[in-house]
């Protein structure tokens, strides 16, 4: 029997790979560093002095145009008045939902067999167990305080969340039970 001949050519590939590469890593910092540099003095520049921001309207501007994509000359600035309003900020307590027009949150199960309670602790009774991935919504409830729980691998330290199922039941679930994504929880492999 005759042995075969190795080939050249997987490792000219791979040659040829890191070195494209690393051509475009020396090639792409010194254009990243100057864009970055350009876009921190157009943004000095364009940061209001003191005595202009107490005026009423605000101009908003266009972002600077990038020069690979479009040419500076053919961009024109725009200003748009915008009136600066102030809302005075108040600390608040958790309150009871507001009946609004838009749907509730959408939250996803994150822990197969989640229990739903009565209210948000341990000790509460259980109305009912969810499923991985089942959808529930948020009834604009958390508690203001959380709570230490172990979940398999990991201690969560969440508060507890008001939710209703598709069903129509409600009840308290745990924060790390839920999620805005179908995903599994971390500590639950």
């Amino acid at each position: 029997m005759a042995k075969k001949k190795k080939s050249i050519l997987p490792g000219l590939e791979i040659t040829i790979i890191i070195v494209f590469f690393i051509s475009f890593i020396l090639f792409a910092i010194p254009r990243c560093n100057e864009k970055r540099l350009e876009y921190a003095s157009t943004n000095a520049a364009d940061t209001p002095a003191a005595d202009e921001t107490e005026s009423e309207v605000a101009p908003v501007t266009s972002p600077e145009p990038d020069s690979i994509l479009i040419p500076a000359s053919a961009v024109t600035e725009v200003t748009v008045p915008v009136p600066v309003t102030t809302v005075p900020v108040q600390p608040t307590a958790i309150s009871p939902p507001v009946a609004t027009a838009d749907p509730a949150t959408r939250l996803f199960v994150t822990i197969d067999g989640l229990n739903i309670r009565r209210g948000p602790s341990l000790d509460s009774a259980i109305l009912n167990k969810l499923v991985l991935f089942e959808e529930v919504y948020f009834m604009n409830e958390i508690t203001p305080f959380t709570e230490q729980i172990s979940l398999g691998n990991t201690v969560a330290d969440e508060p507890w969340i008001k939710v209703k199922t598709t069903r129509g039941g409600e009840g308290w679930v745990y924060g790390a039970g839920v999620y805005y994504y179908k995903r599994k929880y971390p500590g639950m492999e």
